[in-house]
């Protein structure tokens, strides 16, 4: 049953009369009868009862036209989704994070890519980098910010570096050097270390590897928890001190000691990750939210540049 069949039917209902209905779909009125008489011969009843002097509703003409509009509506709704698809104005699209990212600039990005997407459902799901860039790459995750560099990076993935994140030391509040504002790493090697495990050999831990190298000396690792906020946790409490980058956890300056390391080395890499072949209207407005989140400068402002 065709569309404009359907819509000169509901014309035609509204004025009752083949002149006026004609005229206002700019057809004549003998095509406008061939249409309705087309279009009863589809549905197997008569729709519209004629006279000389007057057009008129039948019973089963009033029911249809309550469904036609319906249809008419339900078609122009179809279409609409149909456009903010392909503009990427609706959708869905899967984020995945590493703990990195889970205060820093991400939340005020994807909080601003939602006011300005808000029909895009976005599902994130935080893991460790090691773990993000193979799931882009088999397509169950569309994109991942992770710490590059990474030890498999698929050639099917195309990366947009971010602007590098600090890394810095989380102290006791009452440690000795809680009130500096900058310290060497080598002030801390006589203090007993809370890390997270090396669950998988992404950027922060080559990083900080190469920390305790420049500082010449092994940690003492005396606590290996996987939860940032734990970390902090046993870090107020007296149990060591840690590293970590600024955007993993929302240290309490009432609970901990956040101070900077006094290193070149003290920064870590940050990306962006997708799949080449993802042509999704609504990754292409993400990473467009990406680069413009970046370029107003709230990217650096978050990573201490």
């Amino acid at each position: 049953m065709k569309l404009d069949r359907i819509r000169h039917f509901v014309v035609m209902a509204e004025e009752l009369h083949f002149g006026r209905a004609a005229r206002r779909l700019n057809l004549s009125q003998p095509s406008l009868t061939l249409q309705i008489q087309n279009l009863e011969a589809e549905v197997g009843m008569t729709l519209i009862r004629r006279s000389k002097r007057r057009a008129e509703l039948t019973p089963a003409g009033r029911q249809f036209l309550v469904e036609a509009r319906l249809a008419l509506h339900h078609a122009e709704q179809a279409a609409v989704r149909a456009r903010m698809a392909a503009s990427g104005d609706t959708g869905h699209l899967s984020i995945g994070f590493s703990v990195d990212y889970a205060h820093g600039f991400l939340p005020g990005l994807l909080a601003s890519f939602h006011r300005q997407f808000p029909n895009v459902k976005i599902e994130s799901r935080l893991d460790v980098s090691a773990n993000l860039s193979p799931a882009v790459a088999e397509r169950t995750l569309e994109v991942a910010f992770v710490s590059p560099p990474l030890l498999a990076h698929p050639t099917t993935l195309r990366e947009l570096r971010l602007p590098a994140t600090r890394i810095v030391a989380l102290l006791p509040p009452r440690h000795r050097f809680a009130r500096r504002r900058t310290i060497r790493l080598a002030d801390l090697k006589s203090d007993p270390f809370v890390l997270t495990p090396v669950t998988g050999w992404t950027g922060f831990y080559q990083q900080i590897a190469r920390l305790f190298d420049e500082a010449g000396f092994v940690p003492d690792v005396a606590h290996e928890v996987l939860d940032a906020a734990m970390v902090e946790n046993l870090v107020s409490e007296g149990v060591g001190v840690s590293m970590i980058s600024v955007g993993s956890m929302p240290a309490d300056p009432r609970r901990v000691a956040v101070v900077d390391l006094d290193s070149r080395l003290a920064r870590m890499n940050q990306a962006v990750v997708w799949h080449e072949q993802n042509d999704s209207p609504v990754l292409r407005n993400f990473l467009s939210a990406v680069r413009a989140h970046g370029s107003e400068g709230a990217i650096s402002r978050a990573a201490g540049r």
